[in-house]
């Protein structure tokens, strides 16, 4: 590369990630170094990344899947590849980019993907030095992460049980088995075909969520808070004492140093409460009415506290089911006050836009949580495994009784929250810290 900026590649995953904080740690690093980023296609297709890479003075963007880039390269042309000459893709793009470009270091939002693993293994073995960096860029696992995305994927089987009209434990079996097999080759045959080393990863039955690599894949992983800290320590050591992974907390990037957001949304606070359920909608009203009423409850009584505020509501976007439209059929009968919102509204934007964030378990949460300015507020449901998941977090006031928000003062919360957050004294480092 040319220039007297060193050079850093970044890898970006889905397009949320990018806006979660992707945005915001690319800008701080673009002020000091050439930054070369490695996204998905789908980035091509948001003409609002392409402005703001502009605007970050962003050295060069290359797509993979099927992009331009890999039809220029020669790499393939067709989205529609088998694993093993998807993996041959990713493995031939990292390497070719690391030898061209020369990177001090590489930083990437997650570990686990395959295609994070061939870019990690070859900055390992052709970056001369270069540094191997996790960041968070969405809410991380937990203690019980696994137990939530087992009685996830148990619902799920039930429900193509039912509609097979077969056993569910026939169709748990195949699910168990295809999965198996699908990670004994995406993890180990083909990558050890592939590198001609022994694998980074073992056999996993849940997409690689929470996997311990079988030896040091990245340098640092960089989190924003000490239950992060402590979890991931735990987690990623327990098979390496002796090749322990570092686990560092940094400055939350959301807190926005360089004034990203104006760029992105130019949005003014507003007295405003939005409400983000994720756990809601997924299953059939009967089963939720509990649940729902209890939404109800809580709803009614934050209104009680700000009555002149607007309450916002907006459900997961992937969420289209019949079962979401029967849910807002009866919370607009019962709570007439709230305003339903698209779900193609960015749920960044309406975060930056209100005071009061309330949800249950969703990473919008962990996101509010960041910005330090707001009061977050998660509603414990108790009927997931993974719905007191924000107990983790001391600034988040999560509330297990929803009958005792009459007894908490909100208004005072607020206050203290906006207090607080003009005096950061003791600020944790920042991501530069651990480039250089």
């Amino acid at each position: 590369m040319t220039g007297s900026k060193r050079t850093i590649i970044i890898s970006h995953g889905h397009l949320y990630l990018f806006w979660s904080t992707g945005v915001y740690y690319t800008s701080e690093l673009t002020k000091k170094y050439q930054v070369i980023l490695v996204v998905p296609e789908e980035y091509q297709e948001d003409p609002r990344f392409i402005d703001i890479c502009e605007k970050m003075n962003v050295e060069e963007v290359v797509y993979f899947k099927d992009s331009v880039y890999f039809a220029r390269q020669g790499y393939f042309g067709n989205h529609k590849t088998n694993v093993i000459t998807r993996q041959l893709n990713y493995s031939k793009l990292f390497k070719d980019l690391i030898n061209r470009c020369e990177p001090i270091c590489v930083l990437q939002h997650d570990y686990i993907g395959i295609d994070n693993m061939y870019l990690f293994h070859w900055a390992k073995k052709l970056g001369k030095g270069c540094k191997r960096i996790v960041i968070l860029s969405s809410q991380p696992s937990n203690e019980k992460i696994m137990e939530g995305f087992k009685v996830f994927r148990a619902n799920n089987i039930k429900r193509l049980a039912n509609r097979l009209h077969v056993p569910t434990l026939f169709v748990s079996m195949v699910v168990t088995s295809y999965k198996y097999v699908q990670s004994l080759l995406q993890n180990i045959i083909v990558p050890t075909i592939i590198t001609s080393e022994m694998p980074y990863f073992p056999v996993s039955h849940f997409s690689n969520i929470d996997i311990v690599p079988n030896k040091k894949l990245f340098d640092d992983f960089l989190v924003y808070d000490k239950c992060e800290k402590n979890y991931l320590e735990k987690l990623l050591n327990r098979n390496n004492p002796d090749e322990k992974h570092s686990i560092q907390i940094i400055e939350s990037p959301v807190i926005d140093r360089h004034n990203i957001n104006d760029s992105l949304y130019g949005v003014k606070e507003q007295d405003a409460v939005l409400i983000l359920p994720s756990l809601i909608a997924l299953r059939g009203f009967k089963e939720e009415e509990e649940t729902i009423n209890k939404w109800v409850t809580a709803l009614n009584l934050i209104k009680e506290q700000f009555p002149n505020y607007k309450f916002l509501i907006k459900f997961h976007p992937s969420n289209t089911s019949d079962d979401l439209k029967v849910l807002k059929t009866y919370l607009h009968e019962e709570c007439k006050f709230l305003v339903f919102l698209d779900r193609k509204n960015r749920a960044e934007e309406l975060i930056l836009k209100s005071k009061i964030i309330v949800g249950d378990a969703s990473t919008t949460l962990w996101w509010a949580n960041l910005k330090g300015n707001k009061v977050v507020i998660s509603l414990n449901m108790k009927d997931y495994p993974v719905s007191d998941n924000m107990k983790r977090y001391s600034k988040i006031l999560c509330i297990d009784d929803m009958k005792t928000i009459a007894n908490i003062d909100l208004v005072r919360f607020l206050e203290k929250a906006r207090k607080d957050r003009k005096i950061l004294i003791k600020a944790p480092p920042n991501l530069v810290s651990f480039i250089n």
